[in-house]
């Protein structure tokens, strides 16, 4: 179905703009098991800003006239592909995918995840075009980045991760996020099969 943007509204002069992201994300719990396994990054952790969060960067949005109010519905459908993408694996994104750059680490070899994010992506990408109003940029799969300066074992890190949110973010500027909603890249356990 068409995305219709809601009726063009004025913006008040000096009126902060409201921006909208999709970041992959460590989970909460994830988060806190590479803080406690890797202290030698805690400082570097503890000095991110856009909220403090170890993230990459899938869709970039600025908010235009409340056209942000479809994004929490793109957002859980391309969780949803990546999802059907893993066809019951697990979502990893080992030390091997990843090129230290400076202070960022590249993901250059996504290996058979690749199909994973490219569903998440396509999605965000194929749904967002009918949304006039608003100025976006969903990310290339070779652009695909974790920024963290301060501290150089960032493939390791990150390939530490043992759950990954897709999670949609607000934010007027780096200080001032917040997560208004996670959802997590992983496969639901197979039902039990009926005793015969």
């Amino acid at each position: 179905p068409l995305l219709r943007p809601p009726p063009a509204k004025r913006r008040r002069a000096g009126a902060p703009t409201r921006k909208s992201s999709v970041y992959l994300i460590p989970s909460e719990q994830a988060f806190e098991a590479i803080k406690e396994r890797f202290p030698r990054a805690r400082k570097a952790l503890a000095a991110l800003k856009w909220g403090g969060l170890l993230h990459a960067t899938m869709l970039r949005f600025d908010d235009i006239d409340g056209a942000h109010r479809d994004l929490e519905r793109i957002a859980k459908e391309a969780s949803a592909a990546g999802v059907r993408a893993l066809n019951g694996r697990a979502f990893r994104l080992p030390a091997q995918c990843w090129d230290n750059r400076g202070g960022v680490a590249a993901l250059a070899r996504p290996g058979d995840m690749g199909a994973v994010l490219e569903a998440m992506l396509d999605t965000l990408r194929n749904a967002l075009p009918t949304m006039r109003r608003g100025a976006f940029r969903v990310h290339r799969l070779r652009d695909i980045h974790v920024t963290l300066p301060g501290y150089s074992e960032k493939a390791t890190l990150i390939g530490a991760v043992d759950a990954w949110d897709l999670a949609l973010v607000e934010t007027s500027s780096a200080k001032d996020l917040r997560v208004l909603r996670r959802w997590p890249i992983v496969c639901a356990p197979e039902p039990p099969e009926p005793p015969r």
